[in-house]
């Protein structure tokens, strides 16, 4: 023993260094008991944020590579939940035309009837596809905090007032 209480080791002292990989070690954790696990604190295992209490899974997040602090703490902001329900509503709304689309081609016996809808159908199609994937590029320009955003939402609200302009009752 050393002064002070330290210890130390003789370099070589029949202690045989090893290279491992991340999977290999998360493997070997994973294998041992939950006990022994526990007492494993030398190598780090991934952890389970799902089983910590949240106040903890927040900190403990925002310790992580992927993570950073300020975007666990800060949370959504209301104009990025606003772009998000109408993107929602843009893609249920192309979706459910699309497949208003595709019903009507299994009903040849009533094309005659049907013709007409036809192009309304398509433009409505296309109109709400349009404000989807405006709605979609300026969601992630807005998450993502990118420079170009702004554009992003001046084109979603062009977008939509196209189409509040193309479908709004007109008189006369």
């Amino acid at each position: 023993m050393a002064p002070a209480g330290s210890i130390e080791v003789l370099a070589g002292a029949r202690v045989e260094l090893a290279m491992a990989s991340t999977s290999a070690i998360s493997t070997q954790m994973a294998t041992q008991p939950l006990e022994r696990r526990a007492n494993l604190s030398i190598v780090n295992g991934p952890v389970n944020f799902s089983t910590l209490p949240a106040h903890e899974r927040i900190f403990r997040q925002a310790e992580c590579h992927s993570f950073s602090y300020a975007a666990v703490t800060r949370g959504m902001r209301p104009l990025t939940v606003l772009i998000g329900i109408v993107m929602g509503s843009a893609v249920s709304l192309a979706v459910g035309l699309g497949m208003t689309w595709i019903t009507l081609l299994f009903l040849p016996e009533y094309a005659a009837q049907l013709v007409r809808e036809r192009a309304p159908l398509a433009q409505a199609i296309a109109i709400f596809a349009l404000i989807s994937a405006a709605a979609g590029v300026s969601f992630y320009g807005e998450v993502r905090e990118r420079r170009w955003r702004f554009s992003a939402h001046a084109v979603t609200v062009l977008a939509l007032g196209f189409a509040v302009w193309e479908y709004w009752p007109r008189r006369g």
